[in-house]
């Protein structure tokens, strides 16, 4: 009754604040959240660059960062991560010389967070004084790097919100300490919130972050201490006082559990999104479904915690008598009977890392005296016991996790403790009497009671005893339960974690278990059906879609993963000797390093029925593959083709593939231990694509779907449209030709239906109709139709007059024609074969565009020299009169040329042997571009063809260059906006399709002492496949021509065509970055708020440049910080000048802004931009 009182006393307490929430929504928004606990709260355990791009797709914007020993040598990589995403370092956990030394180096100033202590004193004053002397050198250093220090509440004295404010308060006045405030954390308040209310206006005047957590009465007594928002009963109560306070601070959202950090995070931002519009008097939508516990129901505030499964599986045990493990962990109800000592706990377990803490059996919450927990200790991977209530830490001097099988056992007596490990006692220590309070709660198996830690390892056969058994050797088989036993789990039924228990005996379970699998290979198979189920979010939806989809379908899943130091020999089903084989676990869809002796994965994958599935493997070296002892099947050329080129691509390579009933085998061995990724997708594509469409359908677009939305044009079957070329006819037809030699005409509905309204272009429209035997239909529909065939793999093509097209091939630049006007070609005209041909298989021709005289311009591969061609790696043009003129040399894969308006001819190139990383050509006449190849033809040319000191001297510099990966990897065709602002607020700029990361990048030139330079920056990602060619339509949208074929790309699809229209919405983006004699004057497209923009540590810049050197490619080199002295913003608040301390020619300069906004608050889409500076200029 007196929890319920309380319970009703705070709703009320949150009713009569209600009205004043109607603001609250701003504290809670994305662009005010505070990541925390991620680092090594991760059962995925994400690096820097996988955590800041997983914060970044979540939207987050401020991170703050949580750290172990061994992240250290990660901290400046974690600094240049966050940067190049637009996130803020917002904060630091504790000290650390090295990070105060990356944060100088950086300009950062985060904050810093450290627990107050609770030391002994005989006066409440006394303790304040002791705490304050301890807390004040760390204090004074955060000070010393202009960063505020944070009191963090994490129990004991030291954490109650009066002490801290106490200690705050004795720093500031007597030591002069005014960066010290207050990070206040509800995790570690449940003894706070029926006074929450009057605590947090205490201390509001110092609060520096505010941490929110799920919250239950008594969750810490209870076993849930931390929860997803929105699954405690006192959330929305608590919420509303947050927002009735006036705090206006940031709001952190945490993970601090070892899930998956990214579900968990979605969980609590679903959570929050479910709460928000009950701040606001809205009725509550459908409750979220948490990815990271099995049940998210409000807690009634005397219930005993329900069993909570948290990312459990089944996997293969040591051997097949023993059936299935448990990897993950889960909890279970307690009983007195776990902690009336002498007890006995046995287990197997095998543990893969000591990086952690790994948690094997607990009982309790560690807030219990009779508390105890099985464990290995981190760092050294020792087998130990916990017993706060007896003595503390028990640790053995065996490691036991090297991933090998072990058989554990601890006896646990009043006043002794025992451990061991395979039969061998290795711990023998008394223990003290019991002291301090019980406080009963559940029993955690691979994890805490109360979560947070968990296992990196397997668990088998787990038997707690009454008394003391007998350790004597290893036993052979599973463990059976008896009179002794109290509890018994062996996992073998893989839908209950908990199943095989004392209540089921073990034969019983194992048979239970053999016959469901028995009936589910008799079910009839029949098309499987997208479950579809639409929740409050997106990232809900997919789940719930996912869980019902999968649930209708014969399971697939991964059994086990066995690393080996060789190839194995397989056998004819794929399958090998594993014997002596280390049994290892991976992230799924994650990129991960092997350890150096693992040079081949055998993946056993399990079907209970034939049924399609999606692998995603990735790794940045060549891999040999075999599925089913057979070449991996692929859609794209013969078996195993595909395969082949896995390290030549840099993302992860889909492959669809057919599983048979039973057991699969995927075979993969590695040249060298380097980045590896796989992913396995039950699903498949078919499901995949479907759930993909209705998500797109029905969840509004955000980010650069708000201003730009891809719409995918319907290609008809048959056609394989890999996309070599493409242009707009006088009659809005879209010209393409493809890779296979074919030439289709095709007309787009919409785009026809737009250029039908009134104005010039239905009138040229109409013209270009009626001179073609093919007129416009009324109806404006979309249609394909063939105009010639047999070409030679054209890469590129060109709209002349009416029924008249020019195409460069691999041997010659050809005109087509049609002339007798029904609508086929007829007319196949040679105007040059000056260039030969080659039997390299890089050995394209590119092109052409045409510039005001009439002349055709083109490109030459220069990679694959060989055969009797001649001017590879030039530019040239082809004259009206039919004259071939080579105009500049140096090219290496000049996938992409421009003609602007202007008369400037832009070429794109690749990363390559001499190309450091791939850039944008200027042409002009007698340059070289920087590959030697070409200087064959060139016979003025007398230097050294191998020296980069010889090339140098008369290399022209590209006039941009694209940081490697991150503004695109493989570079195809620019086109300039010449639609006069149709298509958005960048007209004039130039946009540079990627094939391999299936993006458009914006590109914004100047001139400087004569010669183009300048910046690229973001524009839209997302697209379906590796954008090759582009095109403005008549009605100011984009098309997009996609082909992936020996290239490799992210986005799936082998082929396609799409259509990139603006919604009218300009963004809040840069505009520009120009060049000024002190730095750079960077213009958006709005006004920016002032006060944010003239605050120079708002800016981050940095510069480095790229290796000019015959290898392959080159890493960034000299990465380094550059300091904004000053940020002024001019009269019209839509430009601020950067003023520098020196610039230097040579470097490419990475431009990052943080926590600006539009005047009118508009948060800004991208953040960043990528000056290339070649020239500084004259004052």
């Amino acid at each position: 009754m007196k929890r319920l009182l309380q319970t009703l006393l705070l709703l009320a307490l949150a009713c009569a604040v209600l009205p004043a929430a109607s603001a609250a929504p701003a504290i809670f928004a994305r662009t005010n959240l505070v990541a925390w606990c991620i680092v090594p709260f991760d059962s995925k355990k994400r690096g820097p660059a996988e955590r800041a791009e997983m914060a970044a797709k979540l939207g987050f914007k401020h991170i703050a960062y949580d750290w172990r020993a061994e992240h250290v040598a990660e901290f400046e990589t974690e600094i240049l991560e966050y940067r190049k995403r637009g996130l803020n370092y917002f904060a630091f956990w504790s000290t650390h010389e090295e990070a105060f030394k990356q944060f100088a180096k950086h300009s950062l100033h985060p904050q810093i967070w450290m627990t107050v202590p609770s030391p002994a004193g005989a006066t409440q004053a006394e303790r304040v004084e002791k705490a304050a002397a301890q807390l004040l050198p760390a204090v004074q250093r955060a000070g010393k790097a202009g960063s505020q220090f944070g009191l963090y509440n994490h129990g004991g004295w030291g954490g109650e919100p009066e002490n801290m404010i106490a200690i705050c308060e004795l720093l500031r006045t007597r030591h002069g300490a005014t960066n010290v405030g207050i990070i206040y954390n509800q995790h570690h308040g449940h003894d706070h919130v029926d006074r929450f209310a009057k605590v947090l206006a205490a201390m509001k005047p110092h609060l520096l972050c505010l941490n929110l957590n799920g919250m239950t009465r008594d969750g810490d007594k209870r076993g849930q201490k931390i929860l997803p928002l929105g699954s405690g009963e006192l959330d929305l109560p608590l919420l509303k006082v947050i927002a009735a306070s006036g705090y206006r601070g940031p709001i952190g959202i945490i993970g601090h559990t070892q899930d998956d950090v990214e579900q968990r995070l979605r969980d609590n931002l679903d959570g929050l999104d479910w709460l928000l519009p009950q701040l606001e008097g809205k009725p509550a939508g459908p409750k979220p479904k948490y990815r990271t516990i099995a049940a998210a129901k409000p807690v009634a505030a005397a219930a005993q915690p329900p069993a909570a499964v948290v990312g459990q599986s089944a996997a293969p045990s040591l051997a097949k008598e023993f059936g299935h493990a448990l990897a993950g962990g889960f909890v279970e109800e307690g009983k007195a009977a776990y902690r009336e000592l002498p007890i006995t706990v046995e287990l197997r377990a095998q543990v893969h890392s000591k990086n952690g803490f790994n948690i094997l059996v607990a009982c309790d919450p560690k807030a219990s005296a009779q508390h105890w927990e099985l464990y290995t200790y981190s760092g050294s991977g020792v087998f130990s016991l916990y017993m706060p209530g007896r003595g503390g830490e028990f640790k053995s001097s065996a490691n036991i996790c090297d991933g090998q099988w072990h058989a554990l056992a601890a006896i646990i007596e009043p006043a002794r403790v025992r451990l061991f490990v395979d039969g061998k006692q290795v711990l023998d220590a008394p223990a003290k009497p019991l002291t301090g309070t019980p406080k009963p709660g559940g029993l955690g198996i691979g994890k805490l009671v109360e979560s947070g830690l968990g296992c990196d390892g397997l668990l088998d056969d787990i038997r707690i005893s009454r008394g003391v058994r007998e350790i004597n050797g290893v036993p052979k088989e599973p463990l059976k339960a008896d009179a002794q036993t109290i509890g018994l789990w062996n996992f073998d039924d893989a839908k209950s974690p908990s199943a095989g228990r004392a209540d089921l005996p073990v034969g019983q379970a194992r048979a239970a278990s053999s016959q469901a699998a028995d009936a589910q290979q008799r079910v009839p198979t029949k098309k499987p059906e997208l479950l579809y189920t639409k929740q409050a979010t997106r990232e809900a939806t997919e789940s719930a879609t996912t869980t019902a989809t999968l649930k209708q379908l014969p399971a697939a899943r991964l059994a086990s993963i066995h690393a080996l130091p060789a190839a194995p020999t397989l056998k004819p089903d794929g399958s090998a000797d594993v014997t002596g084989a280390k049994t290892i676990t991976l992230p799924n869809a994650q990129w991960t390093t092997l350890d150096a002796s693992a040079k081949s994965l055998l993946f056993t994958l399990r079907a209970d029925a034939p049924r399609e599935v999606t692998f995603r493997i990735g790794c940045k070296r060549p891999v040999q593959t075999k599925f089913n002892n057979g070449p991996m099947p692929s859609d794209l050329g013969p078996p195993g083709w595909l395969a082949g080129q896995i390290g030549n691509i840099a993302d992860p390579v889909p492959f669809h593939v057919k599983l048979r009933a039973g057991d699969n085998f995927l075979s993969l061995t590695f040249t060298e231990t380097v980045p590896f990724y796989f992913e396995l997708d039950p699903l498949g594509r078919d499901l995949r694509e479907q759930l993909n469409a209705r998500l797109t359908a029905d969840f509004p677009p955000t980010g650069e779907a708000r201003y730009w939305r891809i719409e995918t044009i319907p290609v008809p079957t048959g056609i394989a449209l890999e996309v070599g070329g493409m242009a707009f006819a006088p009659d809005n037809a879209l010209i393409v030709c493809t890779r296979r030699g074919e030439i289709w005409r095709y007309y787009s509905a919409a785009v026809q239906a737009e250029c039908a309204k009134p104005g010039p272009n239905r009138a040229a429209m109409l013209k270009a109709s009626s001179s073609t035997a093919t007129a416009v239909p009324p109806s404006f529909g979309d249609r394909w139709e063939l105009f010639a065939t047999g070409l030679h793999e054209p890469l590129g093509l060109l709209a002349g007059k009416p029924g008249e097209v020019f195409v460069v091939q691999r041997s010659e630049l050809t005109r087509i024609a049609d002339t007798d006007g029904d609508g086929r070609a007829d007319l196949f005209e040679t105007l040059d074969q000056n260039c030969g041909v080659s039997a390299s298989q890089h050995a394209y021709i590119f092109g052409p565009v045409r510039d005001k005289a009439g002349n055709l311009w083109g490109a030459i591969s220069g990679i694959g020299v060989s055969g009797p061609g001649k001017y590879f790696g030039w530019s040239f043009k082809v004259t009206p009169k039919g004259e071939f003129i080579p105009v500049s040399s140096g090219l290496r894969s000049p996938n992409g040329l421009c003609m602007t308006p202007d008369g400037d001819l832009f070429i794109t190139d690749n990363q390559g042997e001499w190309v450091g990383t791939s850039p944008l050509h200027h042409v002009s006449p007698g340059a070289f571009h920087g590959h030697p190849a070409s200087l064959k033809w060139e016979p003025n040319f007398k230097g050294n063809a191998s020296s980069a000191d010889d090339l140098t001297k008369i290399r022209k510099l590209p006039a941009i260059q694209f940081p490697y990966g991150t503004m695109g990897q493989s570079l195809a065709e620019p086109v300039i906006d010449t639609t006069g602002g149709r298509f958005g607020p960048f007209a004039g700029q130039m946009f540079v399709c990627d094939e391999s990361k299936c993006i458009v990048v914006r590109v914004a030139l100047e001139k400087v002492d004569g010669e183009w330079q300048g910046a690229c920056l973001p524009f839209r990602s997302g697209f379906q496949g590796g954008n090759n060619r582009a095109a403005f339509a008549p009605d100011g949208s984009l098309f997009l021509g996609q082909t992936d074929r020996g290239w490799g790309s992210t986005g799936g699809k082998s082929f396609g065509l799409q259509r990139l229209v603006w919604s009218g919405e300009a963004p809040f983006e840069i505009e520009t970055m120009k060049l000024t004699p002190d730095g750079f004057d960077v213009r958006f497209t709005r006004p920016v708020d002032r006060s944010a923009a003239a605050t120079p540590a708002n800016w981050s810049l940095s510069h480095y440049h790229y290796l000019y050197r015959q290898a392959y490619g080159s890493p960034q080199q000299d990465i380094t910080p550059v300091k904004v002295a000053t940020a002024t913003v001019s009269a019209d608040g839509r430009t601020v000048r950067l003023k520098l301390p020196e610039l230097r020619a040579g470097k490419i300069y990475e431009l990052h802004h943080a926590n600006l906004r539009a005047a009118d608050g508009t948060a800004p889409l991208h953040t960043a931009a990528y000056y290339t500076l070649n020239r500084v200029g004259k004052e």
